[in-house]
């Protein structure tokens, strides 16, 4: 209601709250990016809250790497199959969430390496 859009304007408004989220949100996403890399995996640069991720070619597909992850650990990640001009099975989105969520991503995944 007017409370829930009194706020939405606050929230529009406040620059400051601005800057600290998008600073937020670009330090979890080069962090975790880096722990992606470590990997071995090869995430793209992204200004978003996704990266788009080659996995290795060691790894399983794109298809049984995010079955694997629902099942094994309830993680869903995106794969990009239907995305035209990536490889095949190769390529996974996943979303820049918070530090922990993200660590459990990671750690879910270093059974792979």
């Amino acid at each position: 209601g007017t409370l829930a859009l009194d706020v939405l304007a606050c929230a529009i408004e406040d620059k400051d709250y601005e800057r600290r989220t998008l600073e937020e949100n670009a330090r979890a996403r080069i962090q975790f990016a880096a722990a992606l890399r470590e990997l071995g995996v090869s995430p793209f640069p992204s200004q978003t809250n996704f990266l788009l991720v080659r996995l290795p070619d060691s790894w399983p597909s794109a298809f049984e790497l995010k079955n694997q992850l629902l099942m094994k650990h309830r993680i869903l990640i995106r794969e990009c199959n239907s995305f035209q001009g990536l490889e095949p099975n190769r390529f996974v989105r996943v979303a820049v969430l918070t530090e922990e969520k993200n660590r459990r991503l990671v750690g879910a995944l270093e059974s792979y390496t």
